[in-house]
Protein backbone atom coordinates (compact mmCIF):
# COMPACT_ATOMS: atom_id res chain seq x y z
CA UNK A 1 0.00 0.00 0.00
CA UNK A 2 1.55 2.92 -0.78
CA UNK A 3 1.42 5.85 1.85
CA UNK A 4 0.81 9.71 1.69
CA UNK A 5 3.71 12.30 1.57
CA UNK A 6 3.41 13.78 5.15
CA UNK A 7 3.75 16.94 3.31
CA UNK A 8 2.55 17.78 0.03
CA UNK A 9 4.33 20.30 -1.92
CA UNK A 10 2.19 23.72 -2.11
CA UNK A 11 1.99 25.16 -5.24
CA UNK A 12 3.29 28.98 -5.63
CA UNK A 13 4.13 31.89 -7.90
CA UNK A 14 7.55 32.97 -7.67
CA UNK A 15 9.45 36.32 -7.86
CA UNK A 16 12.90 37.04 -7.74
CA UNK A 17 14.87 40.34 -7.64
CA UNK A 18 18.47 39.43 -8.36
CA UNK A 19 20.11 42.89 -7.24
CA UNK A 20 24.22 44.28 -7.29
CA UNK A 21 23.94 43.23 -3.51
CA UNK A 22 21.24 40.87 -2.65
CA UNK A 23 19.03 37.70 -4.21
CA UNK A 24 15.34 38.06 -2.75
CA UNK A 25 12.97 35.54 -3.21
CA UNK A 26 8.99 35.39 -2.42
CA UNK A 27 6.23 33.02 -3.39
CA UNK A 28 2.62 33.91 -3.44
CA UNK A 29 -0.11 31.09 -3.04
CA UNK A 30 -3.05 30.90 -5.07
CA UNK A 31 -5.06 33.63 -3.58
CA UNK A 32 -1.77 35.49 -3.49
CA UNK A 33 -1.36 35.95 -0.23
CA UNK A 34 3.11 35.96 0.93
CA UNK A 35 3.52 32.22 1.74
CA UNK A 36 7.54 32.94 2.03
CA UNK A 37 10.51 35.24 1.58
CA UNK A 38 14.15 35.38 1.38
CA UNK A 39 16.51 38.55 1.43
CA UNK A 40 20.51 37.34 1.47
CA UNK A 41 23.17 39.48 0.52
CA UNK A 42 25.24 37.48 -2.28
CA UNK A 43 28.66 38.96 -1.37
CA UNK A 44 29.66 38.77 -5.36
CA UNK A 45 28.16 35.38 -6.17
CA UNK A 46 24.51 35.68 -7.17
CA UNK A 47 24.35 33.17 -9.04
CA UNK A 48 25.72 30.58 -6.57
CA UNK A 49 22.91 31.86 -3.37
CA UNK A 50 20.31 31.98 -6.59
CA UNK A 51 20.88 28.43 -6.71
CA UNK A 52 21.00 27.49 -3.02
CA UNK A 53 17.49 29.35 -2.14
CA UNK A 54 15.74 27.90 -5.45
CA UNK A 55 16.61 24.24 -4.46
CA UNK A 56 15.42 24.73 -0.64
CA UNK A 57 11.80 26.48 -2.41
CA UNK A 58 11.42 23.54 -4.42
CA UNK A 59 11.72 21.29 -1.67
CA UNK A 60 8.26 22.35 -0.33
CA UNK A 61 6.71 24.35 -3.32
CA UNK A 62 5.61 23.38 -7.13
CA UNK A 63 6.41 26.39 -8.74
CA UNK A 64 4.06 26.92 -11.51
CA UNK A 65 5.23 30.54 -12.69
CA UNK A 66 7.66 33.02 -11.76
CA UNK A 67 9.02 36.56 -12.99
CA UNK A 68 12.35 37.93 -11.79
CA UNK A 69 13.42 41.99 -11.28
CA UNK A 70 16.72 44.07 -11.00
CA UNK A 71 20.15 44.24 -12.36
CA UNK A 72 20.63 40.29 -12.90
CA UNK A 73 16.87 39.92 -14.51
CA UNK A 74 17.48 39.85 -18.27
CA UNK A 75 20.64 37.71 -17.85
CA UNK A 76 18.19 35.11 -15.64
CA UNK A 77 16.03 35.57 -18.50
CA UNK A 78 18.32 34.84 -21.15
CA UNK A 79 19.41 31.56 -18.99
CA UNK A 80 16.33 29.82 -17.72
CA UNK A 81 13.52 32.25 -19.52
CA UNK A 82 11.82 33.24 -16.80
CA UNK A 83 9.99 36.36 -17.89
CA UNK A 84 12.10 39.47 -16.81
CA UNK A 85 10.21 42.53 -15.36
CA UNK A 86 11.43 46.41 -15.21
CA UNK A 87 11.75 46.80 -11.42
CA UNK A 88 9.58 50.32 -11.45
CA UNK A 89 6.63 48.76 -13.21
CA UNK A 90 7.34 45.62 -10.42
CA UNK A 91 7.74 47.99 -7.61
CA UNK A 92 4.09 49.99 -8.83
CA UNK A 93 2.32 46.65 -9.14
CA UNK A 94 3.13 45.40 -5.83
CA UNK A 95 2.31 48.90 -3.88
CA UNK A 96 -0.95 48.72 -5.92
CA UNK A 97 -1.57 45.40 -5.06
CA UNK A 98 -0.71 45.24 -1.02
CA UNK A 99 -0.62 48.87 -0.42
CA UNK A 100 -3.43 50.44 -2.29
CA UNK A 101 -3.35 53.69 -0.63
CA UNK A 102 0.23 54.15 -0.90
CA UNK A 103 1.43 57.44 -3.47
CA UNK A 104 4.99 57.68 -3.57
CA UNK A 105 7.68 54.79 -3.46
CA UNK A 106 11.50 55.60 -2.82
CA UNK A 107 13.93 52.72 -4.33
CA UNK A 108 17.21 53.65 -2.85
CA UNK A 109 18.85 50.19 -4.39
CA UNK A 110 21.96 48.07 -3.75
Amino acid sequence: MNKMPEHMPEEAVLGIDIGSVSVDIVLLNSEGNIIYGTYTRHHGQPDKILSEQLREVEKRHIIRMGAATGSGAKRLEKLTGIHAVNEVVAQVEAAKAFYPHVRAIIDVGG
